[in-house]
C-alpha cells in the first residue's frame, strides 16, 4: 500500500526544478552530392501534400513494414553468437487492443545458452509511447552489448538512439541523436578506436523543401557524439547497413528516392540502391547507384574476404498477385565499387524477400529472408557459389507462417536465423513469436526456439473512501506502470500539484491503494487519475466534487 500524506495546511508546496544544460560541441556537416533543383512554390505545395504519403511509403514501408508488419507483436530483428557459445537475440515486443493495431512497441534483448534455452531477457522502456525499435546489436569487448534503433512518439517525432548494456543486459547508458528533427538509426558498428558509428536517416518535416538525408554519426566509447555527416544524393535518402573497412573508413548501403517533377506521374517515386565508401572522417571516396524494380526496400552488406562488398535486399513492382513481382538482388562490388556481378532471385509465382547476407567459408554467400507464394510465407535460406549462382534454397514450413530478418554464421560452420513466426494465418486474430533458428552448414534445421513477451492486459481505477484503487484485472502482468494524479480547483495540500508513481511490474490481480491524505479548500474541485503501462491501454478517471474546508463531497 502506498500512503501519500500532506500535513501542511497553508503551504502549497515547494517546487524544485533542476535544469541541467549541457553544451557539447559536435561537428555537423551536410554533403549534397547532386545540385539542388529549383522547384516553384506550386510544386512545393503539391509535394508537401504528399509528404505523409511519402514518409509512410519511404520510411515506414521501407523500414517498418518489412521488419515490423502491423500484425506482428513479437519479432527478432538482429542477433549473433556470443563469446560463451550462446546466442543473443534482439528485437521488439508490443501489444495491441485490436487486430492490426500496435499501440506500443519496445526493444527486447534475450540471451540463450548454446542450444537456445533462455537465460535472461530485458525490455527497454521509452515512456510507454510509440514504436520503439531495436534494429542492430553487437557484443562489446567487455561482453556487454551495444543496441541501436529509434524511438518515436509519432512519425514526425523520432530520435535515433544507442544503448550500452552490461553482460546481463542491464542498461549502463543511453544516448539520443536528434538529427534535423526526425531521425532513425538502422545499423551501428563498433569502431577500431573503441567508439561507435551509426547509420540511418534524418529529415525536417513540413519544411518548404522536405528532404531526408542519410545520417552518419560517430561517437566515442561512451556514446557521446563526436561528429555527424548527412549525405543527400536524391530527394529522399535512407541508410540501412554499415561496416567499417580495414583502412578505418566505412561502407554504407541505402535507398535513394527521386520524386518526379510531374506530380501526376504514375511513377512518382524512383527508387535506387546506393552504395558508397567514406574515409574515417566521413568524406566520400566513391558512390554507386543500382536500379531494380519499381520500389526498393532495405539492404544489407557484408565485407568480403577480398575487401570488396556484397549487398542484398529486395524490390518489387505492384499489381495483382499474378502480375506483381518481388525479387531479391545480390550484387558484388570490388574494393573501389566496381560491379563484378549481379544476380536476381524470385518470380511471379515465388516471391523472395532477401534481408541479410554473409559470406560462407567456401567463399560463396548465403541469404536469409522469406519465400512466399499466394497463400504461404516461410523463413528461408538461399545459398550461392562465389559468383552468386544459386546452389540450394531451404524453407522451414513446419514453423508455419514465418520470416527471417537477420542471420549470422556460428562457430560450428552453421547458421543462425532470426525473425518471427505467426501463430495463425494472417487473416485471423493471432499472436506472433520471436524466432531463433539454428541450422547446419547445409541449411538443415538443428533446432528452433520461440520467444513471447507481453500480452495485452487490462487496468481498472476505482475511488473508494477517499482513496484511489488501481487494479490489474487482465490475464497478464503489466510492465512499467505509471500512475498520475492531479487535483484542480481551490484546494491546498493533498495532490493539488499532481504526483506521478512508477512501478516496474504490476502483477495479475494486484491492487495499489493511494490515500489522498490531508488537504482543504473551498468550492468545486476535479480529480483526474490516469494509469498507463507498456502492455495495457491508458485508463483515465475524472472525479468531480465539492470541497468545504476539510470535507470532500463527491458528485459522481
Amino acid at each position: 500500500m502506498i500512503i501519500i500524506r500532506k500535513t501542511l495546511a497553508f503551504i502549497i508546496g515547494l517546487l524544485l526544478v533542476l535544469i541541467i544544460i549541457t553544451n557539447s560541441i559536435a561537428i555537423s556537416q551536410n554533403t549534397e552530392i547532386n545540385e539542388s533543383t529549383a522547384y516553384d512554390i506550386d510544386r512545393f505545395d503539391k509535394i508537401n501534400e504528399y509528404f505523409k504519403q511519402i514518409t509512410s511509403e519511404s520510411f515506414k514501408r521501407a523500414l517498418n513494414l518489412y521488419y515490423f508488419p502491423d500484425y506482428v507483436l513479437n519479432s527478432g530483428t538482429c542477433g549473433q553468437q556470443t563469446s560463451d557459445g550462446g546466442y543473443i537475440i534482439g528485437g521488439y515486443t508490443g501489444y495491441r487492443n485490436s487486430v492490426e493495431v500496435i499501440d506500443v512497441a519496445n526493444p527486447i534483448l534475450i540471451k540463450t545458452d548454446n542450444v537456445g534455452e533462455e537465460e535472461w531477457r530485458r525490455i527497454y522502456s521509452f515512456n510507454n509511447k510509440g514504436y520503439n525499435m531495436l534494429l542492430s546489436l553487437q557484443q562489446t569487448m567487455d561482453n556487454g552489448y551495444i543496441l541501436s534503433g529509434y524511438k518515436t512518439d509519432g512519425w514526425y517525432d523520432s530520435n535515433a538512439y544507442l544503448i550500452k548494456t552490461g553482460e546481463n543486459g542491464d542498461e549502463q547508458w543511453r544516448h539520443y541523436y536528434a538529427g534535423d528533427g526526425y531521425s532513425l538509426a538502422s545499423d551501428a558498428v563498433k569502431t577500431n578506436d573503441n567508439g561507435y558509428a551509426l547509420i540511418g536517416a534524418t529529415l525536417i518535416p513540413n519544411s518548404d523543401e522536405t528532404k531526408s538525408s542519410i545520417f552518419f554519426i560517430k561517437t566515442d566509447e561512451e556514446g557521446n557524439e563526436q561528429w555527424n555527416k548527412k549525405y543527400l544524393f536524391k530527394d529522399f535518402n535512407i541508410g540501412y547497413s554499415l561496416k567499417q573497412t580495414s583502412d578505418g573508413g566505412y561502407i554504407v548501403s541505402g535507398t535513394c528516392i527521386n520524386i518526379s517533377k510531374n506530380i501526376e506521374d504514375s511513377n512518382l517515386y524512383n527508387y535506387e540502391l546506393v552504395v558508397f565508401k567514406i574515409d574515417k572522417n566521413g568524406n566520400i571516396l566513391w558512390y554507386k547507384f543500382f536500379k531494380f524494380l519499381d520500389t526498393l526496400f532495405n539492404s544489407e552488406l557484408w565485407i568480403t574476404k577480398d575487401e570488396g562488398v556484397v549487398i542484398t535486399g529486395f524490390s518489387y513492382s505492384f499489381g495483382a498477385f499474378d502480375t506483381s513481382l518481388y525479387q531479391t538482388y545480390l550484387i558484388k562490388l570490388d574494393l573501389y565499387g566496381n560491379l563484378e556481378w549481379e544476380k536476381i532471385f524470385g518470380s511471379q509465382n515465388d516471391y523472395i524477400y532477401g534481408s541479410s547476407v554473409v559470406q560462407t567459408d567456401d567463399e560463396g554467400y548465403i541469404i536469409c529472408g522469406a519465400l512466399s507464394t499466394e497463400n504461404e510465407s516461410y523463413a528461408m535460406l538461399l545459398k550461392t557459389d562465389n559468383l552468386g549462382n544459386q546452389e540450394w534454397i531451404k524453407t522451414y514450413p513446419e514453423l508455419g507462417l514465418s520470416n527471417g530478418y537477420h542471420m549470422d554464421k556460428t562457430n560450428d560452420n552453421g547458421y543462425l536465423l532470426i525473425g518471427h513466426k505467426n501463430e495463425q494465418n494472417i487473416t485471423s486474430d493471432y499472436m506472433t513469436y520471436m524466432l531463433l533458428l539454428k541450422t547446419d552448414v547445409d541449411g538443415n534445421e538443428e533446432w528452433n526456439r520461440l520467444f513471447f513477451e507481453m500480452r495485452y492486459t487490462t487496468l481498472e481505477i476505482e475511488f473508494i473512501n477517499n482513496s484511489i484503487v488501481v487494479r490489474n484485472i487482465g490475464d497478464y502482468d503489466a510492465y512499467d506502470l505509471q500512475i498520475k494524479l492531479s487535483m484542480s480547483g481551490f484546494v491546498f495540500g493533498g495532490i493539488s500539484r499532481g504526483i506521478q508513481l512508477n512501478f516496474d511490474k504490476f502483477l495479475i490481480d494486484e491492487e495499489i491503494t493511494i490515500r489522498l491524505g490531508f488537504f482543504f479548500g473551498l468550492g468545486k474541485i476535479q480529480l483526474e487519475i490516469s494509469v498507463d503501462a507498456v502492455n495495457a491501454p491508458e485508463v483515465t478517471k475524472i472525479i468531480e466534487g465539492h470541497l468545504i474546508l476539510f470535507f470532500l463531497f463527491i458528485d459522481n
